[in-house]
């Protein structure tokens, strides 16, 4: 689809917050994390100015991305999109991630934890960009994201982390 379809399809979608990336978690399961909204607090503004920095999204037919962690019993980072709302513009794109090695993050490694949601917060733009042909921005994501490890699937893995998390020496 040309670039000018999707700039149409912009028109009326206004966003009162300005951004480019929203945050919010669901659990599939039972469990709880008390450190996960300190964490967001942390990951939005470096993801805001990444995206904002960048103008990713300019040629896309939404203004901003919501990322939903479903909180579930394994890790899956293939997006499952949403349509874009036509009011605010934004874009779901939820990705699933074990609950029990983010409550064992929460409680004994918070670095961990908040690296966990900034990785699956950029896998999950990677495959936006994919999805509405943003190639040109994709590096600059991808870059971003070659600075962290994989997120672990199992608490061994987990536990193997140190202080700092998954970002790479």
């Amino acid at each position: 689809m040309p670039v000018k379809d999707y700039l149409k399809r912009r028109q009326g979608m206004t966003d009162p917050f300005d951004r480019r990336i929203g945050i919010i978690g669901v659990a599939l399961v039972f469990g709880s994390l008390k450190n996960s909204g300190k964490s967001w607090d942390e990951i939005d503004p470096i993801l805001d100015h990444l995206l904002s920095s960048n103008d990713v999204w300019a040629q896309a037919p939404f203004l901003s991305v919501l990322i939903v962690y479903q909180y579930g019993i394994k890790n899956n980072l293939k997006v499952d999109f949403r349509k874009p709302n036509k009011k605010y513009g934004d874009l779901g794109a939820d990705i699933e991630l074990d609950m029990h090695i983010l409550e064992w993050a929460d409680q004994n490694n918070y670095d961990l934890l908040r690296d966990i949601f900034m990785v699956a917060a950029l896998e999950a733009l990677v495959q936006v960009c994919q999805k509405y042909k943003l190639d040109d921005k994709m590096p600059i994501i991808e870059a971003e994201l070659a600075k962290y490890h994989p997120i672990p699937n199992t608490l061994t893995e987990a536990q193997e982390y140190g202080e700092n998390g998954l970002l790479r020496d």
